[in-house]
């Protein structure tokens, strides 16, 4: 019990980085775990910012070309918590 715990406050804090990253670079609130990044106004060059930031906050190094297969908030945090 403890572990599935732990592992569910890891998994929020990971969503809660990639979530400010994406408010800060969108300039919006609220972001939707499953809605495509792009449906956000998104672009190519937020995309790199975005694998800079999340680079810089968690250690972790995004793929660019996975991230444009699946550009979803949802998607990244999974990627993020598997490495």
């Amino acid at each position: 019990m403890f572990y599935k715990k732990l592992f569910i406050l890891f998994k929020m804090k990971t969503e809660y980085i990639v979530k400010t990253i994406l408010r800060e670079i969108l300039e919006i609130e609220d972001i939707e775990p499953d809605i495509n990044l792009y449906d956000y106004g998104m672009a190519s060059i937020e995309i790199i910012r975005l694998i800079v930031r999340i680079e810089k906050e968690t250690g972790v190094r995004l793929n660019l070309i996975d991230t444009f297969k699946s550009p979803t908030l949802k998607s990244i945090c999974e990627f993020i918590d598997k490495t």
